[in-house]
């Protein structure tokens, strides 16, 4: 307390230096520490020191749950909520949010309705809207996902030259890539290039197959909401790579003149 310390101070002839926004009682604290705190005191004996161990209860319940739930984890794997109780599930997904992006007055029943849709069918992704994005359930965990990228539909693109994307950097260079570059990829390309991103319907020739982009990205594993704005480079013939998942297969009789090899590497960024 404020008399014990300055008891001391006296005591021991210290000096001190006080704050003049201490007496503002237009802040919080100081409405707290003077009018709301001394006549709660006067009602309850010893409501200070209650309130202290109170506090110190919550602590240690916080860092049980950080420690037993692994919520320092991104994503985070939902096994941590199997055997718990609604109560306790909202609990630990509350204290998670906290940790990582703060709950930004999402409500009870908002992150309670999500734990429900939890247990839908694996062709179900249940979602919670944030402030800042998303929390989705893939591949059973939950992920933060980051707001919708502004995107144009296409950009021009040259060899050599290099893209920069509110994502990431897609650089391009003549040839194979370098040995000593594992992000890079070779593509065989004819025409002007530009960068798009996928739509339904597009195809792509990989393995001797004409197969779909999007079914290609799920195969390989790319999230279902990085899949809109991961960037494709096309060419006069189409759909030619798609940045670690695939590329087109060499066309067939080419003509030496109409096509070159190109070094592809895409730089995502962490959002």
């Amino acid at each position: 307390p404020r008399d014990t310390l300055a008891g001391y101070a006296r005591q021991h002839a210290l000096s001190w230096l006080e704050d003049p926004s201490n007496r503002d009682e237009g802040l919080d604290r100081n409405f707290l520490r003077h009018r709301l705190l001394p006549e709660l005191e006067r009602r309850f004996d010893g409501l200070a020191g209650r309130i202290h161990q109170v506090a110190e209860n919550l602590a240690d319940a916080a860092a049980a749950m950080d420690e037993l739930g692994g919520l320092d984890r991104q994503p985070l794997p939902l096994t941590v909520f199997d055997g718990l109780s609604q109560r306790a599930r909202l609990a630990l997904l509350r204290r998670w949010l906290n940790r990582h992006v703060g709950e930004g007055g999402v409500s009870r029943l908002a992150l309670g309705e999500f734990l429900r849709q939890l247990d839908a069918g694996n062709d179900r992704y249940p979602a919670l809207a944030l402030p800042e994005g998303r929390l989705v359930r893939y591949q059973r965990a939950l992920h933060l996902v980051p707001p919708m990228l502004e995107l144009a539909d296409s950009y021009p693109v040259k060899v050599p030259g290099e893209l920069a994307l509110p994502h990431g950097r897609l650089i391009l260079a003549a040839g194979q890539p370098d040995c000593s570059d594992p992000d890079g990829q070779a593509v065989l390309i004819s025409g002007p290039l530009q960068v798009v991103f996928a739509t339904a319907g597009q195809k792509i020739r990989v393995g001797g197959h004409r197969r779909g982009v999007r079914e290609l990205m799920r195969t390989a594993g790319v999230p279902p909401w990085a899949r809109d704005s991961l960037p494709l480079l096309a060419d006069a013939a189409g759909i030619a790579m798609i940045p670690g998942v695939g590329v087109r297969d060499a066309p067939s009789g080419r003509s030496a003149g109409d096509w070159c090899e190109v070094n592809v590497r895409w730089q995502a960024e962490a959002r």
